[in-house]
């Protein structure tokens, strides 16, 4: 596990993204929070560095919150994201654009890769229990009605 790429909680018990597994994200990212001291433990092998680095950066992320995180880092080569909300999500301008929002009770975040001369998928959600019967029998099981009947399925 590499600190520099993670999950952080903020001052308002919110959470950031930070993916700085190359070098100069990492750099950047030391420099945009005045850390240069931490430049050198990027990728270290010594568990003891690991932990110690982890632990700052627990410590950092805590300082400010989630919003003002990506308000002071936005600007900069950091790789550092604000973990977001469904609801968030389903508002961000970035996901508007991409046409992936499907409406419905609840809305919710369709796939995500379009391109062009690829098909129609069915994306649909199953319903619950809608192949329970067919993924049992592809594993040998027999007595569907027995375990319907005494609710097992």
């Amino acid at each position: 596990k590499y600190p520099s790429y993670g999950v952080y909680e903020t001052a308002d018990d919110r959470y950031v993204v930070l993916a700085a597994l190359e070098p100069h994200f990492w750099e950047n990212f030391c420099a945009a929070v005045d850390r240069e001291d931490l430049v050198d433990a990027h990728h270290s092998s010594d568990p003891a560095e690991v932990a110690a680095l982890e632990a700052e950066l627990d410590a950092l992320f805590r300082e400010r919150t989630r919003d003002e995180w990506a308000a002071d880092l936005a600007d900069e080569e950091t790789m550092v994201s604000p973990v977001k909300t469904l609801a968030e999500a389903i508002k961000d301008p970035q996901i508007r654009s991409r046409d992936i929002i499907e409406d419905g009770s609840p809305p919710r975040i369709g796939f995500p890769a379009k391109g062009t001369g690829i098909g129609e998928t069915d994306e649909s959600v199953p319903d619950l229990g809608e192949h329970t019967g067919t993924v049992l029998r592809q594993h040998g099981v027999k007595n569907l009605r027995e375990l319907r009947a005494d609710g097992v399925i």
